[in-house]
């Protein structure tokens, strides 16, 4: 499974969208997109995961996924059509 930091910039990649965009569409610093895509932040809260996910057109899983503590993860309830 690939890193979240690297997920996140393969779908801003593939979306077509600059960080800067990213970052206005979802409402975050240009500074924690290039934080988040360095790894450097892991986890963002739900409700900027939730932009972020809804800024790409992908579910919050497809960044972050939950463990289920067996070491598979699963859809999170928490979408791009929440919050």
């Amino acid at each position: 499974m690939q890193l979240p930091a690297k997920r996140l910039h393969e779908l801003r990649v593939r979306a077509g969208i600059s960080r800067e965009e990213l970052a206005v569409a979802a409402r975050i610093s240009v500074r924690y997109v290039q934080a988040l895509e360095r790894g450097e932040r892991e986890e963002p809260s739900v409700t900027i995961a939730q932009r972020i996910a809804r800024a790409l057109g992908v579910n919050v899983n497809d960044i972050w996924p939950i463990d289920c503590g067996d070491g598979d993860t699963s859809v999170a309830s928490v979408g791009r059509d929440s919050a």
